[in-house]
């Protein structure tokens, strides 16, 4: 056959053939954007996920390292003196070292507590606030732990008495055995805080005078 009698479909692509290739490639099009805007939404839940995570474990992190380290500063102020050491359901003050960024330094005297606008924070001022001329005054150093809290619930384990788990300690003769904190979140808020139990390092009043029979603290010199 001459090579001029080729016919068109000899020769390249039929119309149809081009708007066939058209539609797959525009549907290859669409597929690889809807594969990667997925992808970037998988992407974005685990970042938020890992932040949601790393700022958990900073929270419990740093409410660890405060409580294990608790100080049973003797209150002399108070009458009869106890350890420095008060605690409710829904807030707790307590003597420990300040953080390590802070660290050597005079002990402080936290307070850990909700606010109204929803902060998990630690407020603390120094144990010679009011001693001296430079802590005479002045705002407590507020820590905010985590945002967007509902409430927490603090419990102390009474092991001297076999009581269990309490609500309050409140100028008890001796401090408690284990610290409890559970924070709550709003509904359908996706954080989780685990259940989080503290054993102070500190388990003995060096001020107390103790019985001899039962070794419970039975008064303060």
């Amino acid at each position: 056959m001459p090579r001029g009698d080729c016919s068109a479909r000899e020769l390249g692509f039929t119309l149809t053939e081009m708007l066939v290739a058209f539609a797959l490639l525009a549907m290859f099009s669409v597929l690889l954007v809807q594969g990667l805007s997925t992808g970037d939404h998988y992407w974005r839940g685990a970042v938020d996920r890992t932040a949601i995570a790393e700022a958990l474990d900073s929270a419990q992190n740093g409410l660890r390292y405060r409580m294990e380290r608790i100080y049973f500063e003797t209150r002399y102020d108070a009458s009869p003196a106890y350890p420095g050491f008060d605690g409710t359901d829904s807030s707790m003050t307590f003597y420990a070292p300040p953080p390590e960024s802070q660290s050597p330094g005079a002990l402080r005297r936290y307070t850990l507590s909700v606010t109204t606008a929803g902060d998990l924070v630690l407020a603390s001022r120094s144990s010679l606030w009011g001693l001296v001329p430079d802590r005479m005054s002045g705002p407590p150093l507020v820590e905010t732990l985590l945002r967007g809290v509902q409430s927490v619930e603090l419990s102390y384990f009474d092991a001297a008495s076999g009581k269990g788990w309490q609500n309050s300690w409140h100028k008890r003769p001796s401090p408690p055995a284990l610290l409890r904190v559970r924070v709550n979140f709003p509904p359908g808020d996706g954080r989780w805080w685990p259940d989080f139990v503290v054993h102070p390092i500190a388990t003995i009043d060096s001020d107390c005078i103790r019985s001899m029979d039962n070794g419970r603290c039975v008064g303060r010199p």
